[in-house]
């Protein structure tokens, strides 16, 4: 009943949304458009017959496919990883007047950013790098997975699909054996989704385990799962509610609606009423956040950008991840953050944000510590629409967290920043005591 309500609100949403037509919408594609049919090949891994389609269009002058075939040589779909080659295409595509083109180069530097960190030994990172192979993976049995060029055919269980994540796992466990909670967390999702046997629920059991006892959000919330469905443990509601309510408490809104469910549904007999009055407060508060429509209050700033921003168009995202390669990390993990904060290749996080933020502020970085401010003093939340892309890729790719501006924590890193001569933190702590209004 939780999903249904979740996934209702998110419909909810983009009928009310003017920038949502028929057009873009995912949930209607247009199934003639040679785009999406090739679009659809290379979502089953049928990649060859994806790329020669592509191709073909991108020769007729499709900026649509120039876009498509990009994307999948930045993120190495079907061939080679080759950044330039990719965007190479989608600056043809710009070149046309595309309006994606430039958020597609947005996303496409992302990528780069963040393998190049992988390849360094970034568990956030390698993480993050697991996830969006995640998403990438051909969503059939193995058996009927396109064998790369050279490979022998696939064989073995066709209901064992984990050959198909390989890459994905691979990330994970290289970021879990740095003992990163999330990619602990997303192993145990893979595990479920890509072996359909029972005992694969107790090695589920243990990633999430592990990644609760770490205060991982989104591992209590699944372990509380596991718990009240009875899979991999004896079913029982009393120790789900327990690990949905430290969930809860971390801002997961995922976990807020799963203990309010069983609360309701009178499944819970020792819950004392201050703690059901806690979770029933937070859920108004989330619900309050959500309709405010969170605004900017402090822009997030890239100090070594001509303007402090990012950029508009192609060529000045090429520009700026050659100038990065050869730069301190200490500048990528900024733009990560603003990046992740923004939502630009990625579901919006201030808290994944957060921690590319406080990296670079370890390192000295004065702008770092001013955007945690900003991300502080904002305030977060996720779109409902992206609850549209699955309910186990929201898992994968968020916290879940709904969280309300906090000016006190705001004001700690704003105070630090302003303490190093940081101009805009001054400013935004003028504005925080009220004596000056905000942008």
């Amino acid at each position: 009943m939780m999903r249904l309500c979740v996934f209702a609100l998110a419909l909810a949403a983009l009928a009310q949304s003017p920038a949502i037509h028929a057009a873009s919408n995912p949930l209607v594609p247009n199934m003639n458009d040679p785009v999406q049919i090739a679009r659809n090949q290379k979502n089953s891994g049928h990649y060859p017959q994806a790329i020669a389609a592509l191709k073909d269009l991108v020769a007729q002058g499709n900026s649509a496919a120039e876009i498509e075939l990009g994307l999948m040589y930045v993120q190495g779909v079907g061939v080679t990883p080759d950044y330039d080659a990719g965007m190479d295409l989608i600056a043809q595509a710009a070149s046309q007047g595309d309006a994606d083109a430039a958020q597609s180069a947005g996303v496409a530097t992302y990528f780069h950013l963040l393998q190049r960190m992988a390849e360094k030994g970034d568990g956030d990172a390698q993480n993050a790098l697991g996830v969006i192979y995640f998403s990438l993976a051909p969503q059939l049995p193995i058996a009927m997975v396109v064998a790369r060029p050279g490979e022998p055919p696939p064989t073995g269980n066709p209901y064992d699909r984990c050959a198909t994540y390989e890459l994905p796992l691979k990330w994970f466990q290289m970021a879990a054996d740095q003992g990163n909670s999330e990619a602990k967390k997303n192993l145990g999702m893979v595990y479920l989704k890509c072996r359909q046997s029972p005992d694969n629920y107790f090695e589920a059991l243990s990633y999430y385990t592990e990644g609760a006892d770490k205060e991982n959000a989104s591992a209590q919330f699944l372990l509380g799962g596991l718990y009240e469905a009875g899979r991999g443990v004896p079913q029982d509601d009393e120790k789900a509610a327990n690990w949905y309510r430290k969930s809860a408490d971390q801002g997961n809104y995922f976990a807020e609606n799963a203990y309010f469910s069983l609360l309701t549904k009178g499944k819970l007999s020792s819950q004392s009423a201050d703690v059901t009055a806690k979770i029933i407060a937070k859920k108004t508060s989330d619900a309050a956040i959500v309709m405010s429509g969170l605004k900017e209050r402090f822009p997030l700033v890239i100090a070594h950008m001509e303007g402090g921003s990012l950029p508009g168009d192609a060529p000045a995202w090429r520009e700026l991840a050659k100038r990065l390669d050869k730069s301190k990390d200490v500048e990528t993990e900024v733009l990560l953050g603003v990046m992740i904060a923004k939502g630009i290749g990625t579901i919006p996080s201030g808290n994944f944000a957060s921690r590319w933020f406080e990296k670079a502020a370890a390192q000295g970085s004065i702008e770092a510590l001013y955007d945690l401010g900003a991300v502080r003093a904002n305030g977060t939340t996720f779109p409902s629409q992206l609850l549209l892309a699955g309910f186990n890729s929201i898992l994968l790719w968020s916290d879940g967290a709904i969280i309300g501006p906090d000016d006190q924590a705001a004001t700690k890193w704003f105070k630090e920043a302003a303490a190093k001569g940081n101009s805009a933190a001054e400013a935004a702590l003028k504005v925080l005591a009220g004596g000056e209004k905000s942008n």
